[in-house]
């Protein structure tokens, strides 16, 4: 359109070069910025899904080792109900974290609560793990949550291996207390670790700087042909529309990029493979075994 309104007139609008260059610097650094922090994000996310999976394989071994010390000690027969039961917990550990990590809204509803007021009622007392099979028979409304809820499964793995390791074969209290204390403390890097999880899931880059960011890209991407028409002398059509093309295709570009980063849990090609991660691990802690 400018070309032909040059061509037809022998002029047209354009904007200083110098000008121009300010804006370039200022988007250049918002993209920049923006790609750095979803870049950062997404990292952060990968290490603590990494970390919650390395701490469920870890204390698999764990218990293996403090089993077979205690076999040694107590000389009992072969438990094989014991080794099922590690694994079920551990099992459901990991597949209630899978399952509600791809679910952005309830990661959201176990942040911040259902919306209505009523964030204590879908809190049970941890104590009350005896008979977490029966919980979401309790109350028809904290169904969702509980089923849902990382923290009460690794609170049931945790009772199941500090007050009740190997179902009373190995003797009352089987275990020294550092050895209970690792246990312990490879539970807390699972609960750090899904903490972490949990807050760069419900916590968005804040709108202001993406609408900042998005705004002033447009209006530079689509001013650009004003400010070129008056950088090149000549006025050479398919000069200034390559550069255009190039130009918009990197910082559009590295928006998009931005864009993929701040949401990697889906089936793209850049998003976290969590089912392969569950599978593996769960290969793992069975060949442990």
């Amino acid at each position: 359109v400018l070309a032909r309104v040059y061509d037809e007139h022998g002029s047209t609008a354009s904007f200083s070069t110098e000008g121009y260059s300010l804006m370039t610097f200022l988007i250049s650094f918002l993209v920049v910025e923006k790609v750095r922090v979803a870049l950062n994000r997404y990292m952060a996310m990968r290490e603590a899904l990494g970390t919650i999976f390395m701490s469920m394989r870890l204390l698999n071994q764990l218990v293996i080792l403090y089993t077979e010390a205690a076999e040694k000690k107590y000389k009992p027969k072969e438990n094989k109900q014991w080794e099922l039961s590690v694994q079920s917990k551990i099992e459901d550990v990991l597949n209630i974290t899978v399952n509600i990590v791809k679910d952005q809204n309830k990661m959201v509803r176990l942040a911040y609560g259902d919306g209505n007021g009523n964030e204590n009622t879908m809190i049970y007392d941890c104590m009350d793990l005896g008979c977490l099979g029966q919980i979401t028979e309790l109350d028809p409304k904290n169904v969702d949550i509980n089923q849902h809820d990382p923290m009460i499964r690794i609170q049931a793995l945790r009772l199941h291996l500090y007050t009740n390791f190997g179902l009373g074969s190995y003797g009352d209290n089987p275990l020294e207390m550092l050895e209970k204390m690792r246990i312990l403390e490879i539970c807390r890097q699972f609960t750090i670790a899904f903490t972490e999880l949990l807050k760069y899931r419900t916590t968005p880059i804040p709108f202001p700087l993406l609408q900042m960011g998005r705004t002033i890209l447009l209006v530079y991407t689509f001013s650009m042909p004003l400010a070129l028409i008056g950088f090149v002398p000549d006025f050479s059509l398919p000069t200034v529309m390559l550069f255009i093309f190039f130009l918009t295709y990197g910082y559009v570009g590295l928006e998009l990029v931005a864009f993929r980063l701040l949401t990697p849990f889906g089936n793209k090609a850049c998003d976290f493979n969590i089912e392969g991660m569950r599978k593996a691990t769960r290969f793992g802690i069975e060949s442990d075994w």
